[in-house]
């Protein structure tokens, strides 16, 4: 059903899609993540509605934690980001440019506890 709506008419519709994306962040596969939620994300990084593309951003960073546990996912994650960052409507710019920074505190905090440095390691 996600997927019927993802190219429907209606800006809200596909807005809903973000939101049901959302609403099930934290209790999905990372497989989930990476063949159904990613691709409709990166289609909708480039609809002409700005909010829309504004909540690509906010889905992300949703999707943060799961999405950390792919390399790929979190690839095609962060060139999404970059390109909403580049953005022309400034919101958009602004949750993008924030979903990166977690993406970025999130590595550091990865690297930092493989190397012992939080006594974790």
């Amino acid at each position: 059903m996600l997927t019927q709506q993802q190219n429907d008419i209606s800006y809200l519709n596909r807005l809903t899609i973000l939101f049901g994306i959302v609403a099930l962040a934290d209790s999905v596969s990372v497989d989930t993540v990476k063949t159904k939620f990613m691709p409709m994300l990166s289609s909708l990084q480039k609809d002409p509605v700005a909010n829309v593309r504004l909540n690509v951003a906010k889905t992300l960073s949703a999707l943060s934690t799961t999405v950390k546990q792919n390399k790929d996912s979190t690839e095609q994650a962060k060139l999404i980001l970059k390109s909403l960052q580049a953005d022309k409507d400034r919101d958009v710019t602004f949750y993008a440019q924030k979903a990166l920074k977690l993406f970025w505190l999130q590595q550091i905090n990865l690297s930092l506890n493989h190397m012992g440095f939080w006594g974790f390691g």
